[in-house]
């Protein structure tokens, strides 16, 4: 039971990393490498729909990797239960 608690805890540091990154690449999108806001209305508004996206994609990200954390948990991690065992 001790180690499903870690495992759950370890699960939920690694989604809020992932959903801090989100927020500060929508607040702040010049941190991300080699991100510059275009010059003209035009390249700025397509740089909006590419963090539009970018953001949507991180988000799905999380959430996938949240269900399949727990869904490995619930499951008892058989994966790593083998590895272990040899």
């Amino acid at each position: 039971m001790e180690n499903n608690i870690v495992q759950i805890l370890i699960l939920f540091v690694i989604v809020g990393i992932n959903y801090g990154c989100q927020k500060l690449t929508r607040s702040n999108p010049e941190m991300i490498s080699g991100f510059h806001w275009g010059k003209t209305d035009e390249e700025k508004e397509n740089d909006r729909v590419w963090l539009i996206l970018l953001s949507r994609c991180m988000r799905i990200a999380n959430l996938i990797t949240m269900i399949g954390g727990i869904i490995s948990i619930i499951f008892r991690n058989s994966l790593l239960l083998h590895t272990q065992i040899n």
